[in-house]
């Protein structure tokens, strides 16, 4: 029996995060940074994320806000999500899903909410912050293959096509884990 999934829709095409990529390794920095590397190969992965609903509360905010923060499970990074994001279900073997890292808890998810939320509260006495059991979410990355003197990639966000630098370390240990699986298999 496959398994359903809930993953977000990629909301660009791979052309405009190619084109991103493009005007990317055209700038003086990145000539530098990745001397005459060239984009030879593009393709759209899931990435893993655990999403908490939250709820909290706190004097400055003068009622309930309730949203989603997600938190991928390789590097631990978080994203705050909109309440009105539209998740969609597939089988599990009709996409290109990156396997999942290490199980999030509840507490770092927590923790990671209080900290964006409050960075400017005074009173940390006055919030009241809730959080909930977690979901797994796949959110679509492109992945810019680049050859040069050495291989490297630069992953855009399916969202927003922008680029997300910070995220490359996570998608690589997602490929090596995703390659050891492959060899147990």
């Amino acid at each position: 029996m496959k398994m359903k999934i809930q993953y977000l829709k990629p909301e660009v095409l791979v052309e405009t995060a190619e084109k991103n990529m493009q005007t990317h390794l055209q700038t003086w920095l990145s000539k530098w940074f990745f001397y005459r590397k060239k984009l030879y190969s593009i393709e759209l992965v899931y990435l893993p994320y655990y999403v908490f609903s939250y709820t909290l509360e706190s004097n400055s905010l003068r009622g309930e806000i309730q949203g989603f923060v997600g938190v991928e499970t390789y590097e631990k990074q978080a994203a705050i999500l909109p309440a009105g994001q539209e998740t969609f279900e597939a089988d599990s073997t009709t996409l290109p899903l990156l396997p999942v890292g290490e199980e999030i808890n509840a507490k770092h998810a927590y923790d990671l909410v209080y900290e964006e939320a409050f960075r400017k509260e005074k009173k940390r006495s006055s919030i009241k912050l809730q959080v909930n059991s977690p979901f797994l979410l796949y959110v679509p990355y492109y992945v810019g293959y680049l050859k040069g003197k050495e291989t490297d990639i630069l992953a855009a966000d399916g969202l927003s096509g922008n680029l997300q630098y910070d995220i490359k370390d996570a998608i690589l240990k997602a490929f090596l884990k995703e390659s050891q699986l492959v060899k147990q298999g």
